[in-house]
């Protein structure tokens, strides 16, 4: 701590406070803000953010909308409508599979001493921390006139604001100065901020914002001012995406709660349905009406990607501009999308007509600077250089351009000669817009998407430029373990909007129809005939991944990926579902939603139950813990908790069985799982066996799920502890750690295949085997083969959803046949003849 800063708090703690005026510091008299000041200020927060003030009969304001076209800077934003909820969730670095519990965003934050508040891009982050600054001021001015008063006074700034300095007194002094709080130097701060009557609310917009060239710094500084005034309440913001958990944690307080805003509520079936609960009707109903709002919604529920993108705030503000009173299509994504906002009248009003394309190359190449200085800011001396570059010859002024720029909303000044784009991703998309023009767009596109920073103009760039969208440029940057894997997970996507040349439908004849039905035949590799050694002595073994065995595998075939979405539609297309031929017996039973618990699962049930009636809510909190659970899952097992053993299993029964009536896969309509590139999932052991069948029989190729051995054989030969050696790679597959929370297109890992090609045999997602689970040693005359037998199967690879310990190529899950879980997919293998 400086010696300064000891000595301030050493006076404070004598009584000093921000109503003193003047205090001595090392030799060196400092005015102290006074009370009418403070009010001033506080007075200018709760004026800035008043947008955020309760409505009648409202819940927590997330985002607003004006009414007229020509609102000024802020035409997105306005006061007289009401706004929608903004709702967070704890955050945990992997999906569980569950819902997260969802509690309003003041609620969830309360008093803690430091939380961060995580979001995708558009999800309202910055409007929750302006949301906290309107709720503290106005609480601090409501209780102004309470005897000897102790105010809580909000510091709302951009990270973007911080200039590499060792600690963040000098960008805090900036934002008390635009607030009315002239404070001389940083001496000055330091004494104002130890005042001992204050609770200074610290809400630091951005994490992710911070210049290039400062993000090593930034944390530090943080820590720095966590260590000196501890008391402080520090409220963070950053996109979940670009969030360092490790790296955050040593740097903020122990006590840090991680918030994650979650998307809209469209819990509904249809626009008429009053049961139901929707955020997104809600917000298209006010702005929209009944008719308008309905096409709009019915529009958006038709594709599930696009339904998904308007739950998120700014997207849905987006989409109700660019299509609420149109008949024509959608923006079919995220980059069509900001292209028609940018370009929609709402922002362009007030520009006069021959001034719009010039307005818009501006934003480009203004976008494009401040992207390659790697800044969300711009000073007034480049921001005119490129003003003049763009205008070239041509007779209208600098100031008149960027006024246009202004009064439409797309530049934001800050004061200083600062400026600022509207909204990051208006940057993001101007720089893409920019790189989509030049004409080695494709060259300079994969040197870009190796930074993070330039990870979502390279993104929404592969969306705006046609050229870029080839099977061969896609595949290409998919497979380049140097480009940032949201990129290469966008190229994925891209490539299943335009056809993926990997999964392409052929034609095959059958005996019972006239008709030739469609499939996909999986790409296949030779596996040789060897001595498989399956488990062993390991620092991360489970129990039962040992004792080590050895097993004599025969030659067979492998698929080089999981089965994806695309092969799978061939099968419900065919009819699958309702080709008894297909399936098994107890395939069969599931289908008729008469399926029963294998006696192993049935003990487990039974002994869950035991647990819940002994200490519900201790049992509860314990499953917490290891997934998160929902308010709805909490009552659910209450409810079995008050019920009988015997009817606690006839439930279980009857929730493991119904899930046959659906005639697809659990996850079939989820956008976030069902690109057709994507490995099926939410498919159970009887599913992906019939669907084995079905293709074996249209085919007359042996094609079947392999064997646990078989799999750990392809995996592992050799002894690799990885499939693509023996040392961990954090970035060669997709586990919990890759954040992405999904599945990702197969091929994005194309860089840490098996030696025989394999892909993705680890992370992604779970693939079912022929198994039953038995405990090692491994003996395939002991039943476990038994495609008939009761019990549960062996799932093998890991997930996305999995950390480290489980993407090892000797690890072992099981699960009830029935079982749907979103990471749950298989890879078919066939028998080689001879």
């Amino acid at each position: 701590m400086p010696a300064e800063s000891k000595q301030i708090e050493q006076i404070t703690a004598n009584n000093v406070a921000l109503r003193d005026q003047y205090i001595l510091v090392s030799g060196e008299t400092i005015r102290l803000p006074q009370p009418p000041e403070w009010m001033a200020y506080l007075a200018k927060i709760r004026e800035r953010t008043k947008r955020w003030a309760d409505q009648p009969e409202s819940a927590t304001p997330l985002f607003e909308q004006a009414a007229t076209p020509n609102a000024g800077a802020d035409a997105y934003l306005a006061v007289d409508a009401k706004p929608l909820p903004m709702r967070v969730a704890e955050f945990r670095s992997h999906a569980t599979g569950q819902d997260a519990p969802t509690q309003e965003l003041l609620d969830a934050i309360g008093n803690s001493p430091c939380s961060v508040i995580l979001g995708e891009p558009g999800s309202g982050k910055t409007t929750a921390l302006e949301r906290l600054a309107w709720v503290i001021a106005n609480q601090s001015l409501n209780h102004a006139a309470d005897t000897a008063p102790r105010l809580a006074v909000p510091i709302l700034t951009r990270l973007a604001d911080y200039q590499g300095e060792a600690d963040l007194l000098p960008m805090l002094r900036r934002a008390l100065n635009r607030g009315g709080i002239e404070l001389a130097s940083e001496l000055s701060v330091r004494a104002t901020l130890q005042a001992s009557d204050a609770d200074f609310v610290l809400l630091l917009d951005g994490l992710n914002e911070v210049s290039l060239k400062h993000s090593a710094e930034v944390l530090n500084a943080i820590r720095r001012h966590s260590d000196e005034f501890y008391k402080h309440r520090l409220r963070l913001t950053c996109r979940t995406a670009d969030f360092d958990h490790p790296k955050a944690a040593s740097a903020l307080p122990d006590e840090v709660q991680v918030w994650e805003v979650q998307p809209l509520t469209d819990a509904i079936r249809h626009w008429e349905d009053e049961e139901g609960e929707s955020d997104v009707r809600d917000y298209l109903r006010r702005h929209l009406g009944e008719a308008q709002g309905s096409r709009l919604y019915e529009r958006l529920q038709s594709d599930e990607r696009l339904h998904s993108l308007a739950r998120l705030p700014l997207f849905l503000f987006m989409f109700k501009e660019t299509a609420g009173d149109r008949a024509g299509e959608l923006p079919a994504n995220r980059g069509e999308l900001l292209r028609r906002f940018v370009h929609s009248d709402r922002l362009l009003y007030n520009v006069p007509q021959p001034l719009r394309s010039r307005l818009l190359r501006t934003l480009e190449c203004l976008a494009w600077r401040m992207a390659e200085a790697g800044s969300l800011e711009i000073e007034e001396e480049p921001l005119y250089d490129e003003l003049e570059q763009v205008r070239g010859r041509r007779d209208y002024g600098l100031d008149e351009m960027r006024q246009h720029l202004q009064s439409c909303g797309l530049l934001v000044a800050l004061g200083e000669e600062r400026y600022r784009l509207l909204h990051q991703m208006v940057q993001e998309y101007g720089a893409a817009a920019y790189l989509a023009a030049q004409d080695n767009c494709g060259e300079r596109l994969p040197a870009l998407a190796r930074q993070e920073w330039w990870r979502e103009s390279c993104v929404l760039t592969l969306w705006l430029q046609p050229s870029l969208q080839t099977p061969e440029y896609l595949l290409r940057l998919m497979g380049d373990a140097r480009v940032d894997l949201r990129v290469r997970v966008a190229a994925g996507e891209v490539l299943a909007e335009i056809g993926d040349p990997r999964f392409v439908r052929q034609s095959y004849p059958t005996r019972d129809t006239a008709n030739s039905v469609q499939a996909i035949e999986p790409q296949m590799v030779a596996i040789p005939a060897g001595e498989a050694i399956l488990g062993g002595d390991d620092p991360e073994a489970y129990d039962w991944e040992k004792p080590e065995c050895q097993v004599r595998v025969a030659a067979f075939e492998l698929a080089i990926y999981p089965v994806t979405n695309a092969e799978f539609a061939c099968f419900i297309e065919a009819g699958g579902y309702d080709d008894p031929e297909l399936w098994s017996a107890a395939g069969k039973a599931w289908l008729a939603g008469e399926g029963k618990l294998d006696t192993e699962s049935e003990d487990y049930y039974r002994w869950l139950h035991q647990q819940l009636v002994a200490d519900t809510e201790g049992f509860l909190e314990a499953m917490n813990a290891q997934a998160t659970l929902s308010e709805q899952d909490k009552d659910s097992y209450r409810w079995l908790a008050s019920v009988s053993e015997d009817e606690n299993i006839q439930t279980w029964t009857r929730w493991l069985s119904s899930e046959g009536q659906q005639r697809q896969p659990r996850m079939w309509q989820d956008g976030r799982f069902n690109r057709p590139n994507q490995p099926v999932v939410g498919i159970n052991w009887y599913e992906a066996n019939a669907y084995a069948a079905w293709l074996a029989k249209l085919t007359g190729k042996g094609y079947r799920l392999p064997t646990e051995a078989e799999w750990e054989w392809a995996a592992r030969r050799n002894q690799r502890r990885y499939p693509w050696g023996n040392e961990w790679n954090a970035t060669a597959c997709n586990w919990q750690g890759s954040k992405l929370n999904r599945p990702n297109p197969v091929g994005v890992f194309a860089f840490s295949t098996t030696a025989d090609g394999l892909h993705e045999l680890v992370g992604n997602v779970y693939e079912w085997t022929s198994t039953l689970y038995r405990s090692y040693p491994y003996r395939a005359e002991d039943g476990r083969e038994d495609a008939n037998a009761d019990g549960t199967r062996i799932m093998r690879g890991g997930s996305w959803a999995v950390d480290q310990t489980r993407v090892r190529c000797a690890y072992r899950n099981r699960n009830y046949p029935g079982g749907r879980d979103d990471s749950d997919g298989f890879r078919l293998a066939r028998t080689l003849s001879g």
